[in-house]
């Protein structure tokens, strides 16, 4: 059930108190602009195209509420959630909430959202609280992108790695200011 995966977040600090922040996507956002800045680009929140994780309705009816309100009034989308979940199985998919960032204009261009994914998109595989980061070279698709994995949260989590991994590959690449 949705609520009891959120509260369970909550109750491991995956996710903050104000479930909303998570699932409008704003934590993801902080990370890219983090990201950003740890290559030595610029980019702001308002420049970041984000989608929320959840339907509209979902994401209004928990604008205000924080901890156990929060928790209780996800509970009465559990069973559409369910329904949504299911389907996708069914199909061979999963959900996903997926950030891509394009460093090769003068300017980067941050997009995050849900998406539905298959067993060939690398983030079919993760588990729990796991992220991962596809590196392609200028921009173009590769058949066998460069893949980093680890956790995305907690004290050992690989956003910091990544970063460091990114910013040496664009220097590498003569693509960094």
């Amino acid at each position: 059930k949705l609520s009891e995966v959120v509260a369970e977040a909550v109750k491991k600090g995956y996710a903050e108190p104000h479930v909303w922040l998570d699932l409008a996507g704003v934590d993801v956002a902080r990370k890219l602009v983090a990201l950003a800045r740890h290559m030595g680009r610029t980019l702001g929140m308002d420049e970041i195209e984000c989608a929320p994780l959840l339907d509209q309705r979902i994401m209004d009816d928990l604008k205000d509420k924080s901890g156990a309100e929060a928790i209780a009034a996800l509970e009465q989308y559990d069973d559409d959630v369910a329904r949504d979940m299911e389907s996708l199985n069914r199909d061979g998919k999963r959900f996903a909430y997926i950030a891509e960032m394009d460093f090769t204009g003068p300017t980067i261009k941050a997009t995050l959202g849900p998406q539905h994914i298959d067993v060939t998109h690398p983030a079919y595989q993760l588990k729990d609280i796991e992220i991962y980061a596809q590196i392609e070279r200028d921009g173009v698709r590769s058949e066998h992108p460069l893949i980093l994995q680890g956790p995305g949260c907690g004290s050992a989590s690989a956003v910091g790695i990544i970063g460091d991994i990114l910013k040496t590959a664009l220097k590498l690449q003569g693509n960094v200011l």
